[in-house]
């Protein structure tokens, strides 16, 4: 979310991958799910992830023609990572308040 890339979820049976599908979706990400069990071809599976891949890079086409300003990821990671560290020199000065 933090660099604003779409991205392809595969998703098996697994609970937390089925988690993070669910979370990708509540959060508005700009994403796709391809599933995969054991009775997926490789086939199908080439032909869902090309699909998916195509679907989204449209998708995505459309969102950054429609976005306004620029959009600068390392600015985005930088807020990011400074509330991380914010946070834990604050932890590790002792003072366990949150911002």
């Amino acid at each position: 979310r933090t660099l604003d890339n779409p991205i392809i979820l595969i998703v098996t049976a697994q609970p937390e991958q089925q988690r993070n599908a669910l979370r990708a979706a509540s959060l508005g990400l700009r994403h796709r799910v391809v599933p995969w069990d054991e009775s997926t071809t490789a086939d199908h599976f080439r032909k869902s992830l090309s699909e998916a891949y195509r679907e989204l890079t449209l998708e995505n086409n459309d969102y950054l023609t429609r976005r306004s300003g620029a959009f600068d990821p390392a600015v985005a990671l930088q807020e990011r990572l400074n509330v991380w560290a914010d946070l834990l020199m604050a932890w590790a000065a002792g003072n366990e308040s949150r911002k």
